[in-house]
């Protein structure tokens, strides 16, 4: 749902549009009377402070005659905009992104029907669905180390190759294209499996959310695909024939595209920020450089994949005007 269907509902169940007195609040009043709600559109760093909610709110009811107003905000960042307005215990938040109503513990859970008018979007933030992509991701990985682990050792690089990792010769020679995709969900000894899913949990989970599930996963592959290409080239060229399996260039590809991300957002995105990742990325690459078996190839590939696919995928939802 978006802004102006919410609005087309209010108006079906009866509310008509009156003023607010404050420039981008659209309100609107039941027939009857009885309760008023508020409509707001916070995009960027345009967050409305909580104390003007309640000065907002104290005008309304004084002119309309009713303590019950209720203001329902359309963000693309619901952290960001309930830190500014938490005092506030007299609204709801949609997060436009993932396509839900977020009620916090301190704000009415109904309000004369009108939550009715999310439905079946409204489920309480703790109701989060589990499985998401990235977390089906991750168990993929986990459970394909698993699987290998019981037949083998998986820091044996003829095991690797037989299990299905990828070399420049096997690509471009034999044509063995597969290989791109297979080793992107093998890795080389639980430490590596580790560490890039701990990556991919945090930084993975949060671009699902702002970007969505089918996005989210057209930016993995694609940069765990072309990142995983980009390497063997790279190899190839260094006339070095090596084994290579790991997500690192997806996960790099999801870094990239958060990076995008974040420019959009205005240099934050829920814990963050723009300095942070760059200084991520910066520590990545020179561990690439100075590490020992680390594809900073593919790094770099999926990163730039990431980043670029992301600007094309990645749109924030307009304002309502």
């Amino acid at each position: 749902m978006n802004m102006e269907m919410f609005i087309d509902k209010l108006k079906n169940k009866g509310c008509e549009p009156v003023q607010s007195g404050t420039a981008g609040v659209y309100t609107f009043r039941h027939k009857a009377g009885n309760y008023i709600v508020g409509v707001i559109r916070c995009t960027g760093m345009d967050v409305i402070p909580g104390y003007k909610l309640e000065s907002l709110r104290g005008n309304l009811s004084v002119v309309y005659g009713t303590e019950n107003v209720l203001f329902v905000i359309f963000t693309d960042d619901p952290y960001r905009v309930n830190q500014s307005i938490e005092t506030d215990s007299g609204h709801w938040i949609y997060n436009c992104t993932e396509e839900q109503l977020v009620i916090y513990e301190n704000q009415p859970g109904t309000f004369f029907g009108v939550e009715k008018l999310f439905e079946p979007e409204r489920r309480h933030p703790k109701q989060n669905y589990v499985l998401t992509v990235n977390n089906f991701i991750i168990l993929v990985n986990v459970i394909v180390f698993i699987v290998m682990a019981v037949k083998g050792d998986t820091q044996n690089t003829y095991y690797l190759y037989k299990c299905g990792g990828i070399t420049p010769e096997s690509l471009f020679e034999d044509h063995q294209i597969y290989r791109l995709f297979t080793s992107m969900f093998m890795h080389s000894g639980i430490s590596h499996l580790v560490n890039n899913m701990i990556v991919l949990y945090f930084i993975g989970g949060t671009l699902e959310r702002y970007v969505g599930r089918v996005r989210y996963l057209i930016i993995y592959l694609l940069s765990g695909l072309l990142g995983g290409l980009i390497s063997q080239i790279y190899y190839m060229a260094m006339s070095e024939n090596v084994i290579c399996v790991g997500a690192s260039g997806a996960i790099f590809g999801a870094v990239g595209a958060m990076l995008t991300v974040v420019v959009v957002n205005h240099g934050k995105v829920e814990n963050f920020t723009l300095p942070r990742l760059i200084i991520y990325v910066v520590l990545s690459i020179y561990l690439g450089f100075t590490s020992p078996g680390v594809s900073l190839s593919a790094h770099l590939g999926g990163l730039a994949i990431g980043f670029f696919t992301a600007l094309l995928l990645y749109r924030k939802r307009g304002s309502y005007s």
